[in-house]
């Protein structure tokens, strides 16, 4: 009886041991559930344009910078501050218009499709510029 117990326990340690160290050690964590993932979040920048209006040559007033590259979720401040004359600040495709900006004012939009956004002033057509927006 005594052989026969001994034999036992070696089967079942021939067994049941390698199936045990098989089992990885994460085998009961299901991913998603109770795991923190590895993500960082990146807050939306802001950007400034500002308008260089002080030449006596009207032809010669420009949006500073004249491109500006942002991210999806990004916003754009153009600020009036040191302006001479009220300006717009108006997409090509008229899908967002600052409206008048007298000289001292700040008007931000938040660019929410990926693109090229060419703009204009509305009283000063020739004053171009372009947001860039990457995804």
């Amino acid at each position: 009886m005594k052989r026969s117990s001994l034999m036992l326990a070696a089967l079942a340690a021939v067994l049941f041991v390698p199936a045990a160290a098989a089992v990885p050690a994460h085998a009961g964590v299901v991913p998603g559930v109770g795991a923190v993932p590895n993500v960082q979040y990146v807050a939306p920048a802001n950007h400034v344009v500002k308008v260089a209006d002080t030449d006596r040559d009207p032809q010669k007033w420009t949006w500073v910078p004249e491109q500006v590259t942002v991210k999806v979720g990004d916003t754009v401040t153009w600020d009036m501050t040191g302006a001479q004359v009220a300006h717009t600040a108006t997409a090509d495709n008229a899908s967002w218009d600052s409206g008048y900006m007298n000289p001292g004012a700040k008007w931000t939009h938040t660019f929410t499709a990926a693109g090229d956004v060419p703009y204009h002033c509305t009283p000063h057509p020739w004053k171009k510029g372009v947001i860039h927006v990457t995804p």
